[in-house]
């Protein structure tokens, strides 16, 4: 027979928009061990526009750059964590939080 348990994983492991934390955070609705992110909209995009801009070098080669601020306030938006609680998250958490919420947001797909 199964748990319902959740089991701790590592934080290296990004599933289904699910990120796993490597120590759970405590918000006001209890403790958080996973942050699960929503499908991006394009009210999101509208509200805090894109995470990732481009610099070309002078062959047309482009390089992403990723702004950290924007991409932390989309798992804000599309997780729900409030800042506050974001400040217990060690940093790698926060990093691959902030990874996951570039991913959602410029991904192709919808699941």
């Amino acid at each position: 027979m199964s748990s319902n348990k959740p089991t701790a994983k590592p934080a290296e492991e990004i599933n289904e928009n699910v990120l796993t934390l490597a120590k759970p955070i405590m918000t006001i609705d209890g403790e958080v061990r996973h942050l699960k992110f929503r499908e991006a909209t394009g009210a999101d995009y509208l509200q805090l526009g894109s995470p990732v801009t481009y610099e070309f070098d002078t062959d047309g080669n482009a390089k992403p750059n990723v702004n950290e601020k924007i991409a932390l306030k989309y798992v804000t938006l599309l997780t729900g964590i409030d800042e506050t609680s974001m400040k217990q998250m060690r940093p790698k958490d926060l990093m691959l939080a902030g990874q996951m919420a570039v991913a959602v947001v410029m991904s192709d797909d919808p699941s």
